[in-house]
């Protein structure tokens, strides 16, 4: 249950759930792909249906954060002036405990993709297989996340995922 004040000084109480930080829907696809020598794995996974505040979001726009950068976002906030605006006036420790934090998240990631050569080898060199590889882990996402991660930034401040590239050489004697 949650209590608020409102404008005329009374106290609201509003209780009803704001939604669900378990996913609705959870996804992936793998494939596998070869022509020739050549092969092509590519890996993708995601999620749907979920609810989370950004803790991005929060101390982007929240002023009291002085060793910090602010948003864009805190230049549309309603005001006398602006009061078409989506964003809640800017006041120094604002958080509060509404809604205006929480959002729905939907992300696909795709979490690898590796191409790969079978090189063709002599038999007196006495390698039975020889492949060379490129991969890279983490090449993009598709979300409507505005926060830096739709993985890892809900309220915990970890550090994003990471793109990495490498290129490998598998032998086989």
């Amino acid at each position: 249950m949650r209590k608020a004040a409102d404008n005329s000084g009374g106290t609201v109480v509003q209780n009803s759930s704001f939604g669900n930080n378990a996913p609705k829907i959870i996804y992936g696809f793998n494939n596998a792909l070869r022509y020739k020598r050549f092969d092509l794995n590519v890996y993708f996974y995601g999620e749907a249906g979920r609810k989370v505040t950004s803790s991005y979001w929060e101390d982007w726009i929240d002023t009291n954060q002085n060793s910090q950068n602010l948003s864009r976002y805190v230049f549309d906030s309603f005001s006398s002036e602006n009061q078409g605006s989506k964003n809640p006036s800017i006041l120094a420790g604002s958080r509060g405990n509404g809604d205006y934090y929480l959002k729905s998240l939907y992300f696909i990631r795709c979490g690898n993709i590796t191409l790969g050569y079978n090189v063709p080898v002599k038999k007196n060199w006495g390698i039975s297989n020889l492949r060379v590889y490129a991969d890279v882990n983490n090449p993009f996402v598709i979300t409507n996340w505005t926060g830096l991660d739709p993985e890892t930034d809900t309220g915990t401040y970890s550090y994003p995922n990471v793109t990495s590239y490498s290129l490998g050489l598998n032998i086989t004697f």
